[in-house]
């Protein structure tokens, strides 16, 4: 099948999916229609903020749905009869009446190398297990969650300093330059279609704001790793004189304190952790903008010698 007539119906709702609809309708296929998520209302105004996926599709003049039922999303689905579904962080289960409808079935794009981390926080889990390898699967979807037969994998690096942000960028382009090779390739037979291994199966759950709460009794490479992991959301955080201190970025130190503990040496703020120390370099305190440590502490100067929770 040419390319350009290739109809494709496009499930994403964020950045990681909105970079592969773009891709995909570059390349050349016809898009016939783009599904996402409802707006919600986001920010202190509670104003509704459209997708990233919407964005994009509106950009490109695409026509866009943000069913509200599966009963709703099956109807569309089945008037626009696409060849194939490629899903990209849709954010919701798509049921198997769906899945069955395009005559090639429906690819989904997952970042990360499955079976290894199926489910809703692939990224940042890399990160906080110091994974020094990553990558997006293409996979055939089916009604298990991540267990679909796999199409096309892409490796991907970390870098010593990757956080969630800047991984999330690198596997977004992967996936999005993998998916316009492979859709041509995998309709026309040209690749084999491979179980994953049960056996090898890990999983990850959804990240929660509580996550990103500071236990200093760990060691300051579990720590570290946290903070990298949980930038932009929910982010790193402690308590100190009542209030949340975000720890934005740090490097680990061979200096034993007191876990918790906090020391003011050189214009830098040290604290203890259960192994080794933490060199913070950049915090964000509750209702002031993100800071270097030493602008902070020309106005926090008291936090030395404090413990922190």
């Amino acid at each position: 099948m040419r390319v350009e007539k290739t109809r494709v119906m496009f499930f994403g709702t964020p950045l990681f999916a909105s970079k592969a609809l773009e891709n995909i309708y570059n390349f050349g296929f016809n898009v016939c229609g783009v599904i996402t998520q409802p707006t919600k209302k986001s920010g202190r105004g509670a104003l509704p903020k459209p997708s990233q996926v919407m964005e994009t599709a509106s950009k490109l003049k695409l026509l866009v749905y943000q069913p509200l039922s599966n009963d709703e999303l099956f109807n569309i689905t089945s008037q626009i009869n696409p060849d194939i579904i490629v899903v990209a962080a849709y954010g919701k289960v798509i049921p198997d009446n769906i899945l069955a409808i395009p005559c090639y079935g429906a690819l989904n794009i997952h970042g990360s190398l499955l079976p290894k981390y199926r489910g809703p926080s692939p990224i940042p889990t890399a990160i906080l297990n110091g994974d020094r390898e990553t990558g997006i699967t293409v996979i055939k979807m089916t009604n298990k969650l991540d267990a679909g037969p796999i199409v096309s994998k892409v490796k991907v690096q970390l870098d010593p300093k990757e956080t969630t942000s800047t991984l999330y960028e690198k596997l977004a382009e992967a996936g999005a330059n993998e998916i316009v090779q492979i859709i041509p390739r995998y309709i026309n037979g040209e690749v084999d279609v491979l179980p994953q291994d049960e056996e090898k199966a890990t999983y990850c759950t959804m990240i929660r704001k509580e996550d990103g709460l500071i236990d200093w009794r760990r060691s300051a490479t579990d720590i570290e790793r946290q903070i990298r992991a949980f930038i932009p959301w929910p982010n790193a955080f402690t308590s100190w004189d009542g209030k949340m201190l975000k720890i934005l970025e740090g490097q680990i130190e061979k200096k034993v304190l007191e876990p918790g503990y906090v020391v003011v040496l050189n214009r830098g703020l040290i604290i203890g952790c259960g192994k080794d120390s933490i060199n913070i370099t950049r915090v964000q305190i509750e209702d002031k903008n993100e800071m270097l440590i030493t602008d902070f502490l020309n106005g926090y100067r008291k936090i030395d010698g404090a413990i922190l929770h």
